[in-house]
């Protein structure tokens, strides 16, 4: 990716970390349950929080599996081990032992969310 080789060694208290939900090709109130499992989307993002700098992207279903590989993604651009996140389980699940995971909403998110995913000149291709 081309995101990772600039991205490294980056100092941060905390890493910040959110998952957003989306609908591939329908307005979300068009979906009907069974369209649920094939259009179902999440991009998950984790930043440093001192910076703002985003250190990681994933897309893809709401899964342990999702979150490992956002996690895995994060590790090696920064020593920290402070997460962040909301409380959804999958962070739970899946952050190492030896990091302190502290959970509630955190304002990047909400801003990110607020001005960013919903801009139309936003691009996740750099991401892979």
């Amino acid at each position: 990716m081309i995101h990772n080789a600039p991205v490294q060694n980056i100092e941060t208290a905390q890493i910040s970390s959110d998952e957003f939900w989306s609908f591939v090709e329908k307005n979300k109130n068009a979906v009907s349950k069974h369209e649920l499992r094939e259009g179902d989307c999440w991009i998950g993002m984790s930043q440093a929080s001192s910076s703002g700098l985003i250190l990681a992207a994933r897309v893809g279903k709401h899964t342990d599996q999702f979150i490992e590989e956002l996690i895995v993604n994060t590790e090696g651009k920064t020593d920290c081990k402070q997460w962040h996140t909301d409380d959804w389980g999958g962070y739970e699940r899946v952050l190492p032992p030896e990091v302190r995971h502290i959970i509630g909403k955190d304002l990047w998110a909400t801003n990110l969310r607020r001005d960013t995913l919903f801009s139309k000149s936003f691009s996740l291709s750099a991401f892979g």
